[in-house]
């Protein structure tokens, strides 16, 4: 998301050059950039991330806490996390726990 912030306030030309060196380079990461470029900067959709991590609503406590550090390996650690959002079995969002509470459950 800050990529995108970057790429969208660069001169059209430059941004095009850069896009097209990222996509040789990681095209998973310009495609996250294309799509919040679709979105206008004030709307709920320019503001947000693709980074978050979700669990399954079923899972344990230690399953999830599992599943989030092989998430964070997988990732490198590139971001931090804050909330794991709890998700149904059509990946529709049923709620949000903060990681301190999980942890800590």
């Amino acid at each position: 998301d800050d990529a995108a912030d970057i790429v969208s306030e660069l001169d059209d030309d430059i941004a095009e050059e850069v896009m097209e060196r990222l996509e040789r380079s990681d095209a998973e990461v310009m495609e996250d950039i294309r799509d919040l470029l679709q979105y206008s900067e004030d709307t709920a959709g320019g503001r947000m991330t693709t980074d978050y991590v979700s669990v399954h609503f079923t899972e344990t406590v230690s399953k999830a806490i599992e599943n989030i550090r092989e998430f964070a390996k997988v990732n490198e650690n590139q971001f931090e996390v804050y909330a794991v959002y709890v998700v149904d079995g059509n990946e529709k969002l049923v709620g949000v726990i903060s990681l301190q509470d999980l942890v800590l459950n």
